[in-house]
């Protein structure tokens, strides 16, 4: 009897063990194909706007626009705009778009927390099948261990898990950082005052 029932529980041992060596690969496939190659826009939205509005806006890329207006302009590029409304100073303002670099915080944080997951599956996996055994064969189970590719593959699967999840988490925050416009606010200052004719608010 002892026999049968060191024999059982060593199998349902070893069916946890197996769980734990192939976690669902599934689930990896599914989190990087969730997350695609998902590309920054080459272009962004510019929201012009002034105070007074209805100020014509001329850009030497060759658009033109009255504000509030919006315009798509590429990434990472320069250009100047002449804004001119009667009984007002002309404003010549320069300006430069921004690369948007994606985002790999998330994914090297998962990664990271994979490693963790990994070590600990490993540790409990072992602990917890070596207890069962021991408990249930009265003191004179065998220690349950991985083999060194058990491990590897343990690891494997929980850093990519992980950080499939930090990526994921990383492409939607490049998508919600590429569909934010870039603003310009002008304020005008009419002929008669001095100083500066314009003031720039980019948000």
């Amino acid at each position: 009897a002892n026999c049968e029932r060191h024999y059982l529980m060593k199998t349902v041992v070893s069916q946890y063990l197996g769980t734990c060596r192939t976690l669902p690969l599934s689930l990896i496939l599914v989190l990087w194909l969730a997350a695609g190659c998902t590309a920054i826009p080459d272009e962004i939205t510019l929201v012009l706007e002034s105070t007074p509005s209805g100020v014509d806006v001329v850009s030497s890329d060759g658009w033109e626009c009255r504000t509030p207006c919006t315009h798509s302009v590429s990434r990472d590029s320069q250009f100047d705009l002449k804004l001119r409304y009667q009984g007002y100073e002309s404003v010549e303002q320069a300006i430069e778009i921004p690369e948007l670099r994606p985002s790999r915080v998330g994914t090297y944080i998962g990664a990271g927390v994979g490693v963790v997951m990994g070590l600990t599956t490993i540790e409990l996996g072992e602990a917890l099948g070596t207890s069962i055994l021991t408990l249930f064969s009265f003191g004179k189970a065998e220690t349950v261990k991985f083999t060194t590719g058990e491990k590897f593959r343990v690891m494997a699967q929980t850093v990519l898990i992980s950080g499939g999840i930090g990526y994921v988490i990383d492409r939607m925050r490049d998508d919600a950082r590429a569909k934010r416009p870039y603003r310009v606010d002008v304020l005008m200052v009419e002929s008669s005052n001095s100083g500066d004719s314009a003031s720039e608010l980019v948000r």
